[in-house]
């Protein structure tokens, strides 16, 4: 990365104020949260709340505490009090959407109240994201494929470093039979990132016929292809300390998975996973691709290396025109 130098900084036209105490514990346990440090923010958000009740960050971290521990209602409630107190809370308002029964909905009207609801998140921060990325999966179920393009290319230029939004990109511009142009997206991402996040990509690879390809071969090193592997739905997961297990269904047989601590990873797009992402909760009926040493006991099938929960694109409903983007 380079950064340029500034020619010329005069401290005297910064923006400068003190923040108050319950402030400060917010952005605290904001900081907390990003890094899973969930005792430290848990002190911090009691002090900021004890403080100022009417603090909209204070009210955010509260909700991202309960959604992290499975207490999503709760989660819903502190996110819609936040933006209450403060409709500028992008933050807020986006997990008050992607929590909300919304979200969940595929009828006509509810899809309409998420177009709404996410474009006014990006109307107050144009450069988050994420947001596009839910925009681009609205109109990839609508059968918009140039609009979803459009975006999901937004969030590769606004955050590049998130592997998963170039395979969104290469995974949209395979339906629209482009392959050589999806296979690029993919041989990127494969020659630069590791673990799940090489095998999300590959999968993509895959996917394109050779002769489509018009690109070389990502290269992989040799412990890419160590132990085995497994691709599934999520039947259950167990938390127990750092004891950690997952049963997928595997064409209809269920294997479980161990592992002490947890070897997991994630497909960028899933909301829950900018700084959020427990395999604890939320992972139930996703696919996960696994990668897995055998078991030599006879209990359950093998020991994990790691697990990528994906987030596969809907299908689209039908082909349509009239939605839009933002």
């Amino acid at each position: 990365m380079v950064v340029p130098v500034p020619t010329k900084l005069n401290e005297k036209e910064f923006s400068v104020r003190h923040l108050s105490m319950s402030e400060t514990d917010a952005e605290l346990a904001a900081w907390f949260i990003r890094i899973h440090r969930w005792d430290e923010m848990r002190v911090h958000t009691a002090a900021a709340l004890k403080e100022d009740s009417k603090l909209s960050l204070a009210q955010e971290d509260a909700g991202f505490l309960d959604f992290s521990e499975g207490r999503d209602e709760q989660a819903l409630k502190e996110f819609a009090a936040a933006v209450e107190l403060d409709n500028k809370n992008y933050i807020a308002l986006f997990a008050e959407v992607m929590t909300s029964p919304l979200a969940r909905s595929n009828a006509p009207e509810d899809q309409r109240a998420m177009y709404e609801k996410l474009n006014h998140v990006v109307d107050l921060k144009p450069d988050f994201a994420p947001a596009y990325v839910e925009l681009a999966k609205l109109n990839l179920a609508e059968g918009n494929l140039p609009a979803a393009l459009v975006l999901s290319r937004k969030a590769v230029q606004l955050e590049p470093f998130r592997s998963g939004y170039h395979v969104l990109t290469g995974r949209i511009l395979l339906r629209m039979n482009r392959p050589s142009e999806a296979a690029a997206e993919a041989a990127y991402v494969a020659q630069r990132w590791a673990g799940s996040d090489r095998d999300e990509a590959m999968e993509l690879w895959n996917q394109i016929p050779a002769a489509d390809r018009k690109t070389d071969a990502p290269i992989l090193p040799e412990s890419a292809s160590k132990g085995e592997s497994a691709v599934g739905m999520v039947k259950v997961v167990t938390c127990n300390g750092s004891d950690f297990a997952i049963t997928l269904d595997v064409e209809g047989k269920a294997q479980t998975f161990r592992a002490k601590g947890f070897p997991v990873g994630y497909s960028d797009t899933l909301w829950v996973g900018r700084d959020h992402f427990s395999p604890c909760f939320h992972v139930q009926g996703l696919r996960a691709m696994l990668r897995y040493n055998a078991a030599k006991d006879p209990s359950y099938a093998g020991d994990l290396m790691y697990v990528g929960f994906r987030d596969d694109l809907p299908d689209p409903k039908r082909p349509t025109s009239e939605a839009a983007a933002h």
